[in-house]
């Protein structure tokens, strides 16, 4: 299994739709950002050579390196999968990259673990876990008060559409609380079937340009006499 953030996982999720960022972009529906996803998922998966992707991970990591709040959210990310454990005491299973099973070349996910129904390692049901380690201290206080904020919807949905589960939980940690019950927040997630209805539309239009390498037709203006206009 592949340690999340090493190179061998970026080169896994290289040349797909995943659950963190790319998914708001398929289900935004603006005509260029999908047309332009689909340009770089050509390159990703036809004409990047390793250098290439070994270049693009040394980019990312940087940006993550010098960015406060990412570094932050990593640094803290198995602390509060520990403390996760500890206070709730269950043993959670670290998530494979795993490939959806009617796209496997297009979509895949990487949840940050997996927990059973039991507790143990083992259990008969389980559960997609989505783990949040805010920077900011207010956006842990506002989840605890108002619940999971409503932009994390399409990653933990797309957590259990790609594991086919049907259940899934949110966690938001900041060790910084003064009130130590409140340094982790959990909220348990059903799947949602109208936004899983969306999500098999929005791919199954954009396999199709995918595969026929065609592109997504911009609106017409009745200024340009029909003509659609271009990228």
């Amino acid at each position: 299994m592949s340690e999340q953030r090493t190179f061998e996982w970026f080169a896994e999720r290289f040349g797909k739709i995943t659950m963190s960022q790319r998914i708001n972009i398929l289900l935004g529906g603006h005509v260029h950002n999908l047309n332009n996803l689909l340009k770089t998922l050509h390159w990703e998966q036809e004409k990047a050579t390793p250098d290439q992707i070994r270049e693009a991970f040394e980019a990312e990591t940087r940006i993550g390196d010098n960015s406060e709040a990412m570094s932050w959210g990593k640094r803290h990310e198995e602390e509060a999968i520990t403390h996760y454990e500890l206070t709730r005491n269950v043993q959670v299973i670290r998530a494979e990259f795993k490939v959806h099973r009617l796209w496997p070349d297009l979509v895949g996910d990487s949840t940050d673990f997996i927990e059973c129904d039991d507790g143990t390692l083992t259990g008969a049901q389980q559960f997609v876990c989505e783990v949040k380690c805010p920077f900011n201290p207010d956006n842990h206080k506002k989840t605890l008060r108002y619940g999971m904020a409503v932009w994390h919807h399409n990653q933990t949905q797309g957590h259990m559409e790609v594991h086919d589960l049907d259940k899934g939980k949110f966690v938001s940690y900041d060790p910084r609380h003064a009130i130590e019950e409140q340094q982790i927040y959990v909220q348990n997630i059903e799947r949602d079937l109208v936004w899983q209805k969306l999500f098999h539309e929005k791919m199954e239009v954009f396999n199709d340009h995918f595969r026929n390498g065609t592109f997504y037709e911009h609106a017409v203006s009745k200024a340009t006499d029909g003509i659609p206009s271009m990228f």
